[in-house]
């Protein structure tokens, strides 16, 4: 039986969640990506993930340590697939 359209983008984005966390677990193997080392992901930059938390729609659940900003690896997945 053919999948729903709902069904389809659910996969997709299951896909696309497994895909980003596999790399981004692979390059910060603690489970906290660095704001500082966005750009080397190529998903997202620096500076538009800090107007994002700014303006309230960033990665919930953010981590702020010493002035420096992290990204549990599983939250950023989510967040980046559903884009």
């Amino acid at each position: 039986m053919p999948k729903s359209l709902t069904e389809e983008v659910a996969t997709t984005e299951q896909k696309k969640f497994e895909l980003i966390l596999g790399g981004l677990d692979r390059m910060f193997p603690s489970g906290l990506t660095p704001r500082t080392r966005l750009k080397e992901t190529g998903f997202a930059t620096p500076g538009s993930m800090a107007n994002r938390d700014s303006a309230g729609d960033g990665v919930e659940g953010r981590l702020v340590f010493n002035g420096k900003t992290f990204y549990p690896n599983d939250k950023l997945a989510a967040w980046l697939a559903a884009r």
